[in-house]
Order: C-alpha cells, then sequence, then structure tokens
C-alpha cells in the first residue's frame, strides 16, 4: 500500500547590513559602500547567486546616524531566486569623527610707540595634520597686549568656524599654541614686559550700604560644572517654599529660627544682579531657579540678610522649621543626584588626596579642612600660566603641576575634592568686598575689582553654604554665566478613529533636537496620557534624558521646556485624508514665513475624489509650529473642500484632513523661524594720559547685519583715566523695527569687548 508523502523547501534565511562606514570630517557625505553579514547570521547566499542592493542614508556633520537597506535582490545570473531567501535587514552605522586643526595667534612685532600690539590673525602650527575643509572660514577672539619694548604671549580664546554663515565649529577639534607679541626698543629707555593685569581698572556695576561693616559674598550663580573651558549651568529645581522663594532660601529659614541676627543690605545703581548670603526678607524680585538669579534687573532694592561663614553651620543643625523638613529631604535627593559627579580621572586623583590627608567625611571640622588644604596648595598670582586654562583637566593640573592660579582654579579643585569626599558642592561665581557701615560702596567688575568664584556645599536639613577655598589675595574676575541652550519638546500629536477603546500616548516626541541627534546625541522619555472618547486630550512628557554620543547623561547641560501634546479621537463614520506639509523653514528676517499653493502633498487621497486646500500657515517672529498646534486648531490654519469627481457633490462633511509626517521622519517641525546671528563689537581707542577719563559708547556690528528698517541700541560700560587698558563691554543691545517694537528677541546676539588704552605721556 503506498501514500503521499510532502516535500517542503524554506527560504534560505540570511541577516544583512551595510558595513559600519567612519571617516574624519571633511565636509562631504558619508554613504554606506558595502553589505555584510551580521554576526547572528547562520546561512550565507548559494555561491552560484549574486546579491544586489540598495541602500538608504548619509552623515555629513560629526556624529554618528544609521544606514539602511531598502532593497535586495537575488539572482542566479539570469533569473530573481529573491524568492528563495527570506533576507532580515537590520542597521548600519555611520560615523563621522571631528577633524583636528592645531591653530595659533600670528607672531605680530613693532618697534615701540607707546600703543598696544595686539595679534591680529591666526595660522596654523607646524604640527596641523588637517586644516579648514575648502570654502569654510574661520572668526578667532584673541587675548593679550605689549605697549612697552619685551615680549608676551597671546592666546585664541574664542574660535567660530563657518560655512557660509552656517556653523560648522562642532565639526573640528581644536587645538591651540600660543603666538608671540614683541615689541622692540626704539631708543628711549622703556624696557621690560607690561603685565596687563596691573592697567586694568575696575568698572562700577552698582552700590551696596550695610548696617555694619564686614566681609560680604554677592551670589549671582552656580553650576554644576567648571573645568577650565567647560562651565555647565546648575539645572533648576522645579519647586517652590511657601512664599515663592526657591530652595536655596532652606538656610536662611534656618538661620532666622536659630534667632539669629538679620542685617540691611541697601543696593542701589545696579547693571548687575546679585544677593548676599543669606538673604531674608526684602523687596528685591523672586526668581525661578535655586542656583540663578536669571535676567532680573532691578535698579535698586533692599533686603535683610543673615552673615555666616561654614564654620557657624553648627548654629544651625536641627534648626530648620518641622513644616519644612519633609521638603528639605525631597530636594536633597535632587541635590545628591545633580552635585556629586566627577569624572573618573578627576575622582581617582582627589581620592589620592584624601587619603594622603585623611580626610574623613565624618569629621565634623572636614569641610574647613578642605577649604584649608585647597587655599595651602597654590600660590594666588594674578600673572599665572595661562597654559593652565588650556589643560584638559584644570582641575587636576592646577593642584599637581601649575600650583598656582586665581579663584576660578581653587574653586573648581575644590568642587571636585568635596564631591570626591561625598559632599555635594557647585562651583559659584558673584563679588565679593569689604562693606563701610552706614556708607554707600562701589561694587567693581574685572580682575582688579571683586569678582570672584567660591564654592557652596549642601548640609543636610540645612542647605547650601558659602565655603572661601581662595588663597592669598581672593579679588579676581567674574568667570561669568553661561546661558544653557534651551530645548522645547512635547509628545508627538496622534489620532485615530473611535472603536471604544483608548488611544494612549506614545514615547515619541517633537521639538528641537534634529541638530543633536544628528551628531549622535540620544535620548529615553516616558509619556502619558490617553483619550476613549470623540474629541481633544492631553498626552504629557514625564521624564526625559539626554545622553551625549558617548553614553553620558547631559540632560543638565539644557533647560528643557515640556509642551502638552494631543491625542484626537475622530468620529468613526469620518474619512481620514492625510497631508505631509513641506518643512519650512528660515533665519529671521522681518518678513512672514508662508506656506503657499503646492507646498504639501496628499499622502493618500481616496479614488473618485476632488479635494481643495487653503492653507493659512505662517510665521514672521521666532519660533515654530507643530503639528499640534496645527491639527487641534484646524480652523484657524486651513479649509478644505471634497467633491465626488463624477457628480462634484460635496461630500466634505464626511472628511477630515489631518496633517502629519511622512513614516521615515523624526523630530518633524513644518514651519520655524530661527533667530537671526549677529555679533556687536565694543569701539576701541587710545589716548595719552590727560587726566580725564578715556570713555567710547560707539559699537558696531561686525558679523551679520540687522533686519533693514531695523535699528540698534546698546550701552557699553569701559572707562579708564590712569595710564594702562580696560575692556569696553557691550552691557546691552536692544533692537527695535521701524514702528519703534522691541525686536530683540529675534536675535541671537553675541557681543565682543572693545579695548581701551591710556597711555603714559612721557
Amino acid at each position: 500500500k503506498t501514500g503521499q508523502g510532502t516535500l517542503t523547501v524554506h527560504p534560505r534565511p540570511i541577516k544583512i547590513k551595510p558595513v559600519d562606514e567612519e571617516k574624519i570630517y571633511d565636509g562631504l557625505p558619508l554613504y554606506p559602500q558595502n553589505w555584510e553579514y551580521t554576526d547572528e547570521n547562520e546561512y550565507e547566499i548559494l555561491v552560484i547567486h549574486e546579491l544586489t542592493v540598495e541602500y538608504q542614508g548619509s552623515r555629513t556633520d560629526v556624529g554618528m546616524s544609521y544606514s539602511r537597506i531598502v532593497s535586495a535582490r537575488i539572482t542566479d545570473g539570469s533569473s530573481d531566486v529573491t524568492h528563495n531567501y527570506s533576507i532580515e535587514c537590520f542597521r548600519g552605522n555611520l560615523t563621522v569623527v571631528r577633524r583636528p586643526i592645531e591653530i595659533k595667534p600670528v607672531d605680530e612685532e613693532k618697534n615701540y610707540d607707546g600703543s598696544p600690539l595686539y595679534p591680529k590673525n591666526w595660522e596654523y602650527t607646524e604640527n596641523s595634520e588637517y586644516f579648514l575643509v575648502d570654502g569654510h572660514h574661520m572668526e578667532a577672539n584673541y587675548e593679550g597686549s605689549q605697549t612697552l619694548p619685551g615680549t608676551s604671549d597671546s592666546w585664541i580664546t574664542i574660535v567660530s568656524i563657518k560655512n557660509g554663515n552656517y556653523g560648522v565649529t562642532n565639526n573640528y577639534e581644536i587645538r591651540f599654541e600660543p603666538g608671540l607679541l614683541t615689541v622692540h626698543s626704539n631708543g628711549s629707555n622703556e624696557s621690560g614686559d607690561i603685565n596687563e593685569d596691573e592697567m586694568n581698572e575696575p568698572q562700577k556695576v552698582g552700590a551696596i550700604r550695610t548696617g555694619v561693616s564686614n566681609t560680604i559674598y554677592l551670589r549671582e550663580a552656580s553650576f554644576v560644572y567648571y573645568n577650565g573651558q567647560t562651565l555647565i549651568p546648575a539645572p533648576s529645581y522645579p519647586k517652590k517654599l511657601s512664599g515663592g522663594y526657591t530652595f536655596d532660601y532652606l538656610t536662611s529659614l534656618a538661620a532666622e529660627a536659630a534667632g539669629l541676627n538679620a542685617d540691611m543690605a541697601e543696593f542701589t545703581d545696579m547693571l548687575l544682579y546679585m544677593l548676599p548670603y543669606y538673604r531674608g526678607e526684602g523687596n528685591y524680585p523672586l526668581f525661578d531657579s535655586d542656583a540663578d538669579y536669571g535676567t532680573q534687573k532691578p535698579s535698586s532694592y533692599e533686603l535683610q540678610y543673615y552673615s555666616l561663614n561654614i564654620a557657624d553651620y553648627k548654629q544651625l543643625q536641627n534648626k530648620l522649621p518641622l513644616k519644612y523638613r519633609l521638603e528639605e529631604k525631597e530636594y536633597r535627593k535632587f541635590v545628591y543626584d545633580t552635585y556629586l559627579y566627577v569624572d573618573p580621572d578627576t575622582q581617582e586623583y582627589m581620592e589620592g588626596v584624601i587619603a594622603k590627608q585623611n580626610f574623613n567625611l565624618s569629621d565634623p571640622d572636614v569641610i574647613t579642612k578642605v577649604a584649608s588644604y585647597i587655599q595651602q596648595s597654590a600660590v594666588y598670582n594674578l600673572n599665572y600660566d595661562r597654559a593652565l586654562d588650556y589643560e584638559s583637566n584644570m582641575a587636576v593640573a592646577f593642584l599637581e603641576s601649575y600650583k598656582e592660579g586665581i579663584c576660578r582654579h581653587y574653586a573648581a579643585s575644590a568642587t571636585f575634592l568635596f564631591r570626591a569626599l561625598g559632599i555635594p558642592a557647585r562651583y559659584t561665581v558673584g563679588f565679593m568686598l569689604e562693606t563701610s557701615a552706614g556708607e554707600f560702596v562701589d561694587i567693581l567688575n574685572t580682575r582688579l575689582g571683586h569678582g570672584h568664584a567660591w564654592v557652596e556645599v549642601y548640609l543636610d536639613g540645612i542647605g547650601w553654604m558659602q565655603v572661601e577655598v581662595t588663597g592669598g589675595d581672593s579679588s579676581n574676575e567674574n568667570i561669568g554665566d553661561n546661558e544653557k541652550l534651551n530645548i522645547e519638546i512635547q509628545p508627538e500629536y496622534q489620532y485615530k478613529q473611535y472603536d471604544g477603546k483608548p488611544l494612549f500616548a506614545q514615547a515619541q516626541i517633537t521639538g528641537n533636537l534634529s541638530s543633536l541627534l544628528e551628531q549622535g546625541y540620544t535620548y529615553q522619555v516616558t509619556v502619558s496620557g490617553s483619550q476613549t472618547e470623540i474629541g481633544l486630550g492631553e498626552s504629557r512628557i514625564e521624564s526625559f534624558t539626554l545622553f551625549d554620543p558617548h553614553g553620558n547623561d547631559v540632560t543638565e547641560e539644557y533647560t528643557v521646556h515640556y509642551k502638552p501634546g494631543v491625542l484626537e479621537i475622530l468620529p468613526p463614520d469620518i474619512v481620514i485624508i492625510p497631508v505631509y506639509l513641506y518643512q519650512l523653514q528660515k533665519y529671521y528676517d522681518g518678513t512672514p514665513l508662508i506656506f503657499e499653493e503646492g507646498d504639501f502633498d496628499f499622502i493618500e487621497l481616496p479614488e473618485g475624489l476632488t479635494v481643495e486646500l487653503g492653507l493659512n500657515i505662517e510665521l514672521t517672529e521666532v519660533g515654530e509650529l507643530t503639528l499640534a498646534d496645527l491639527n487641534q486648531n484646524f480652523d484657524s490654519y486651513a479649509w478644505f473642500k471634497v467633491y465626488e469627481t463624477a457628480t462634484m457633490r460635496d461630500v466634505t462633511s464626511w472628511h477630515r484632513i489631518v496633517f502629519q509626517p511622512l513614516d521615515d521622519m523624526d523630530f518633524y517641525i513644518p514651519i520655524r523661524v530661527e533667530a537671526r546671528n549677529i555679533t556687536v563689537t565694543a569701539a576701541s581707542e587710545t589716548k595719552q594720559y590727560d587726566g580725564t577719563p578715556l570713555t567710547n559708547g560707539n559699537a558696531f556690528i561686525s558679523v551679520g547685519s540687522l533686519v533693514s528698517g531695523h535699528r540698534m541700541e546698546w550701552i557699553t560700560s569701559g572707562s579708564i583715566t590712569a595710564a594702562g587698558m580696560t575692556s569696553n563691554d557691550v552691557v546691552s543691545v536692544m533692537i527695535y523695527d521701524k514702528d519703534g517694537n522691541d525686536v530683540t528677541q529675534n536675535y541671537n546676539i553675541t557681543t565682543i569687548p572693545g579695548i581701551l588704552t591710556v597711555v603714559d605721556p612721557d
């Protein structure tokens, strides 16, 4: 007896991917070139067959992005045999690394003529293996001057590389060497090097009057990280204490509860906003951050303050009122999560210091001991070796090798040492000066003024306390505040037709992250929200973490703004017509950016229908409109009509237009206007000493331009009477349109100081 069997041939499974590609940035796209089997692949293509693939993906700027295989075809020479294979395609990597260049100021020289010699240009060093990509140009700021016969170094401090008007600095790894400034004697008796720091005349930024004479620290801002070239602003704790105070007010509450006496401080003629430790009640404006007083610029205010130093902390232990203790514990967790980071190399060095000095976290005097160690570890010297600021690890180099510097070096090193010991600490800048009871004392900026840097440490159950760590004379420049870059994100717009089941928010977001993602940044996000009934609902971002290309959490380097998203349930009998809007983007020019006829495509148009679509979408000011903005306010931005093509019967009421991106688009923004970039430079001037102040209120736009019809107003702060030199800083810039409206927010403004020089008449 015979029967029938089954013969089955399964497709041959293969797993393939584009070969990973990598190159040094050269301004040209990097494409996938070939394919390979993945590590998990078990089978290969038969030797008599040939695989042909098509790729998708490219990478031009520094970072990593993916390449994909979009089609794969296998032939035996004459016939297509792809159906005999099960082909699974995976992603490859396209990586562009920074282009290394080495540059220096061009050496300058001249005969003595009583005026300063400055660096004017840059050049490549002899060791530079790579150069700027063709078509790119570099703009640089310099430090250094030489007036009297002698020599001194010049340095490049800021570099901007552009391709046309597009910034490409991030695509380069720039290394610096000093240049040389030489002034030759012309037969006069002048000799020796000039010390620029000794010639800086301090500039007044305000005045303070207190009821007692004492040393007072006036805080402007605190930072998460500072190590020479990188200054990372501290994140804001989102909650507030009762009364609207931020959580840096905790220490003042403990001081008040401890029965300490408060003094009065009165501020006037203020160009900068600062507050004393430890602030109490007053008429000063409140702010949103526990680390930065923001953009407040009141010209006068007064308040109470508690005068304490770190040795007084024992008076505050267990004094915080009970009603604030639960809030302090929550804030404490935020502090420990934020202000204990130390990079591995610095951690290793600081652990060696801790072991050698026998620092112990359980020692009640450990904070003062650490401060004393830092103060005695180096010599305070305004004329320190500027190469220190270019070290890859300035904090370690300061303590280990250079052993001299100014307050920012002491404060940066102490911040890391406290953290390595397990004490939350943050780098802080502001002003330090001596007050005179009942008299106004000028607050002076610049290196010979009162600008200063120190450390704040967090004490459990108390709050932030200021610690002086600078050795010797601690007058110094203020490092200043770097603004955080802003990120604005929201959940993507989602919709579906009613089916009785909820539409849940997905972990998909949109916003201004595109440029970071192109550089290889990644993120993690948690999104919540749902909508079941017909109508609009809201989705929200619950948490967001940003990682740099090396996987480091860099969320704190940015100010992240969350916008709600939109969840929409449409009626079940409505026919949805998806429309893709072309992405429109430009820099602000004072004219509207408008969606015109033809700036869209129907992604899927039902057969037998004719659709008319009109758009009223435009932007003039800096900003953007997202899909959520457009879809939830559809009637404000668009109109449409739908007809049966055969009869031209109006069937609009049965249809709905929905704007959506194409399937392969990430972080899609239909329309965006970006800020216009300009650089404003203050004037420089030189004169011989005549006993009157040298000022120059002029400034000009050195890079970029204003929109036609706009005008600029500015204030400069430079003034010098005695022989020497000082900076002429641009302290404010305002821009107005032809109707007098303030349009400053539409400009991204960089300021560069000028130099005012008074030459000795002899």
